[in-house]
């Protein structure tokens, strides 16, 4: 029986690749007669999806139905709310650099904050688990459960200038020495907004985290990086 890496349950429940509300957001809703392109693998090689409820947007490997709908929807709402104000605000973004949580969510910062890296540390244990990496998933799923900051997941946001709309997530990436991991990032896509989920537990990139976006950081701006 195929378990939950979060609490052990039995897995019974798909978690998206990319979020249902940000394909809705940039894609809208595809259809078999008018199927959406979504590129995958090291080869980028190119499906049609028919459906955002599709298999091919889903992670391999499942979760239980209560960690994905119940114990992580703070943290699905979180990421929502700040994806859609980034959106609805991107010009402004470009001009400032940066984003303010207080503009973008009216209730406790703290929370927000904490919800919002989970969002991505959930995306991370599904995304360790398809590709098989050596990595102790107990620090991610400890954090999910107790809704409490991960210590070792860091984001960093940039806008990029894109000539296509599209939705996009990155291989994995893996980094380290003598057969153990020490450094994972991948690249969670949204039009120009994109995002580098980086998994530096023992604070190697120290110039890239301190750049970056972590809940324990006495903070509640983020700072974007601008590519052309």
């Amino acid at each position: 029986m195929e378990t939950c890496w979060i609490c052990g349950l039995k897995a019974d429940s798909g978690e998206h690749k990319i979020k249902r509300s940000d394909l809705k957001l940039l894609i809208g809703d595809p259809t078999q007669q008018n199927p959406m392109h979504w590129f995958e693998g090291r080869d980028s090689r190119s499906v049609k999806v028919g459906s955002i409820k599709s298999k091919k947007l889903h992670f391999e490997n499942k979760i239980c139905s209560k960690c994905n709908n119940v114990r992580t929807q703070n943290a699905d709402q979180a990421w929502q709310r700040l994806s859609e104000y980034i959106n609805k605000h991107i010009d402004d973004i470009r001009v400032h650099g940066k984003v303010s949580l207080s503009d973008a969510y009216a209730g406790p910062n703290q929370e927000f904050k904490i919800d919002l890296q989970l969002f991505f540390v959930k995306l991370l244990g599904c995304y360790i688990i398809d590709v098989k990496v050596p990595v102790s998933l107990v620090p991610l799923a400890q954090s999910i459960i107790d809704r409490e900051a991960c210590p070792s997941v860091y984001l960093m946001f940039s806008l990029v200038a894109s000539e296509f709309e599209s939705v996009h997530i990155s291989e994995l990436r893996s980094f380290g020495f003598s057969g153990r991991v020490d450094y994972l990032v991948f690249q969670y896509s949204v039009g120009d907004l994109v995002v580098f989920v980086i998994y530096d537990p023992r604070r190697l990139e120290r110039k890239i985290l301190r750049k970056s976006f972590h809940p324990k950081k006495h903070t509640v701006i983020i700072d974007f990086q601008m590519k052309d």
